[in-house]
């Protein structure tokens, strides 16, 4: 006689289980993959927003409070894709322009603090390259040049980007009278 019943102490698992346990492992690997682009957007927005506090602080600090003797603003200058200085003009030649070199042989900055991006995110500005590019936010918040012209004939567009990366990118669009966040589409940046 053909036995048709299981054993109960035989061993394996079904097909059934073998399906679920597949299922449950795909649904794992697809939220993996979709939360490490969700992370990497986040701290591209994370930087973008810290880069927007950063400027809107200075503008605020120029119209508002001065510390250094001969303050014209307080600036932010570049030092390249993935770092910047922010400080306080201090014009200490009264020619109201930006000189590396100072009256000490010093750059003409008081009161700097540096920062330092994530190492694969990195800054541009109108798609070029920031390094020695220098925002000064005179008394009535007007963003200059070291030389005290308009910054960018009054308006640019700070490009936040992780390097080597399609993921959506963040701007900050400076102008005369703002200082925006937006999103880059490519050619403008789309303000928030």
């Amino acid at each position: 006689m053909i036995e048709t019943t299981r054993k109960k102490n035989e061993k394996g698992i079904t097909l059934i289980e073998q399906v679920t346990v597949l299922a449950i492992a795909a649904i794992l690997s697809s939220l993996t993959f979709v939360g490490v682009g969700f992370v990497r957007g986040e701290r591209i927005m994370g930087i973008s927003r810290e880069l927007l506090g950063d400027l809107q602080g200075i503008r605020l600090d120029t119209m508002i409070t001065s510390v250094a003797a001969n303050s014209r603003g307080f600036g932010i200058r570049f030092v390249d894709r993935y770092s910047y200085v922010i400080f306080e003009f201090d014009d200490c030649n009264n020619n109201s322009a930006y000189d590396v070199n100072g009256c000490d042989g010093n750059r003409e900055e008081a009161n700097t603090t540096t920062r330092n991006l994530e190492a694969s995110i990195s800054l541009l500005i109108n798609n070029a390259n920031p390094a020695n590019n220098i925002l000064i936010f005179d008394k009535l918040g007007i963003p200059r040049e070291g030389n005290w012209e308009l910054w960018n004939n009054g308006s640019g567009t700070l490009l936040v980007q992780r390097t080597g990366s399609t993921y959506t990118k963040r701007c900050l669009s400076i102008n005369i009278s703002r200082v925006r966040e937006g999103v880059w589409d490519g050619v403008n940046c789309q303000e928030l």
